[in-house]
């Protein structure tokens, strides 16, 4: 039976008028990673992007090297003109130490909370 071992907000209430770069999640140990974004915006549009790292110090983006990870399962949708949403990202058995989200603007602008939960099996 799986037990929540942590919660973090990664972003809260970032302007997505700009590029977002989350603070980074600690994971080591921890097998499943669920990802909560709500999102409100005006013709939001931009790229969701995540970083794995396994040699960050502190989880900063000049911490370490960051290379690009995928989520398990079908990634999201990026916004496009869009007005907002919820939805879930999951990382299945995720391998690396850190994990952290961006988000890189294009045009329009909003409010971006992502908040994650981190599984041990």
């Amino acid at each position: 039976m799986a037990s929540v071992r942590l919660r973090f907000h990664m972003v809260d209430a970032g302007s997505m008028a700009a590029n977002i770069s989350s603070y980074g999640f600690f994971v080591r140990s921890v097998d499943n990673i669920g990802l909560e974004y709500t999102f409100t915006g005006t013709a939001a549009t931009g790229t969701w992007t995540f970083f794995g790292s396994n040699d960050s110090v502190d989880g900063t983006s000049t911490s370490g090297n960051w290379f690009t990870v995928t989520p398990t399962g079908t990634a999201p949708t990026n916004p496009a003109a869009s007005s907002g949403a919820t939805f879930g990202v999951n990382f299945n058995q995720y391998p690396y130490d850190w994990l952290r989200v961006g988000y890189t603007f294009t045009s329009g602008t909003g409010s971006l909370t992502v908040i994650a939960v981190g599984k041990e099996i």
